[in-house]
Parts: structure tokens; sequence; C-alpha cells
């Protein structure tokens, strides 16, 4: 066990948990089959979303809403029909794993969908059935969407950008120091004791962004450019460092 300055996304697993319990709860007023594929909707789309942008998280959620309403309509026709069945969904699954070539954020949008096709054309039904499944799916799908991106916005990367900002406002502090302290004779011993602060700041933003970005594969950009951010951040507190020693040896002579 060890202290730790990330935390988990509590936030973003009660949303998910929300878009799941709430179509659960409204099951017993609508169509039983409505109802069984309704909550599994809402739980899907609410799991895609990783953080990020708004328009990317918009583009992820609808890409899995509108992929998956169609395998669900589509394996709920071609279940219990043997060969049609196989050849059908080995296609889909297929073009599913070929989702990648998109990019990392279509990574989780392709096996949300074979696994949406898989489910509906391993349970045969009849026709009305099929509708009913249909109507169920995109009733949480729309529901997990309008909670997510309009009612409860989960902004996963919003601790390491707090953390990216605060290095960047301690740079500008030191770097405001040591305009102002440069007359004095001490100016050396003062920004030297500041240092430490600063490369403490630096390791921790680090630290919270390794944390926020593991397990998001389906998420880069965002933490790609924090990153960035962050090691500009070190590059920048090592030419001020520079700047430091030229200026002390510039006094000294």
């Amino acid at each position: 066990a060890k202290f730790a300055p990330e935390r988990p996304a509590i936030w973003l697993g009660l949303r998910t948990a929300a878009a799941t319990a709430i179509p659960l709860l409204i099951a017993r007023w609508i169509d039983p089959v409505a109802a069984s594929w309704a909550p599994l909707a809402g739980f899907i789309v609410a799991l895609v979303d990783k953080g990020g942008a708004y328009r990317s998280r918009a583009a992820i959620m609808t890409s899995v809403a509108i992929g998956g309403l169609i395998a669900v309509l589509l394996g709920s026709l071609i279940a219990g029909h043997g060969i049609l069945t196989a050849i059908v969904v080995a296609a889909g699954l297929t073009l599913c794993a070929l989702a990648q070539a998109f990019g990392p954020s279509m990574v989780s949008v392709g096996n949300t969908i074979a696994i949406q096709l898989l489910v509906a054309a391993s349970l045969p039904c009849t026709p009305a059935e099929a509708v009913q499944r249909t109507i169920g799916f995109a009733a949480g799908a729309g529901f997990a969407m309008v909670l997510g991106l309009i009612v409860w916005p989960v902004r996963v990367y919003k601790p390491g950008r707090r953390a990216v900002s605060a290095v960047f406002s301690a740079l500008a502090q030191h770097a405001r120091l040591l305009a102002s302290d440069l007359g004095a004779e001490d100016w050396r011993p003062r920004a030297v004791t500041r240092h430490r602060g600063l490369r403490d700041q630096i390791e921790v933003a680090r630290v919270v962004l390794a944390a926020t970005r593991r397990g998001r594969r389906g998420e880069t950009g965002r933490g790609e450019r924090l990153l960035a951010l962050i090691q500009l951040a070190d590059q920048s507190f090592g030419i001020i460092s520079g700047l430091e020693e030229s200026l002390d040896a510039g006094t000294t002579v």
C-alpha cells in the first residue's frame, strides 16, 4: 500500500451506474423485451465515454449508439438461421475488428458493437421482438447520451489539467520573483530554495497525468497534449535554472 495523488473516477462510475439503473427502475412499465435491452444500452454507451474533448466524446458515444442499434437489429433478424447467422456474425465481427484502423479511439467502439451483434445473434426471436429490442436499445442509448453529454458531463482529465496549470503558475511566479530579487545580494539563495518546490510540482503533475491516462487507450489526444505541456514545463525550468547560473556567474565576475 502507498499514498498516491491520483483518485478513482467515482463520478464516472456513478454516472455509468445511473445510466444502467434508471432504465431498470422503469422496466416494469415498458415492454419486457425492450426493458431487457435498455439497461444494457445505457451501460455500454456510458462506459465508452472516457473523457476528453466534448466533440470526441459525442462522436464516440454516437458511433456506439448508432452502430449498436444496427447490430442489435441485424443480429436479432438473423438469429437462429444456422449458416446465415454464422456468416453474418463472422463478417460483422471482422468489420468491427478493422475499426482500429481509424485510430485508437475506435477500438472500444468496434469491440462494443461486435458484442451487441454477437449477443443479439445468439438469442433467436420473432420479428416483433426484434423491433422491441431495437426500441429498447435506442431508448437506453439515447438516455445515456443525454445524461453523459448534457445533464452529467464528467471531465476525467480535470485533475491532470489542474496539475499542469499549477506547474506553469509556479514557474511564472518563480520568474517574477527572480526578476524582482536580482538587485538584492542574496537573490541566488532565494531562487535556489524555490527549486525543490518547482521540481516536486512537476513530478506530482506527471504522476497525476499518468494515473489519469492509465487504461484509457480510446482517449489519447488530450493526454498526449498534457504530457507535452509537462515536458515543456520541465524544459522551461531547466532554461530558467541555466539563466540563473549565468546571471550569478556574471555578477560574481
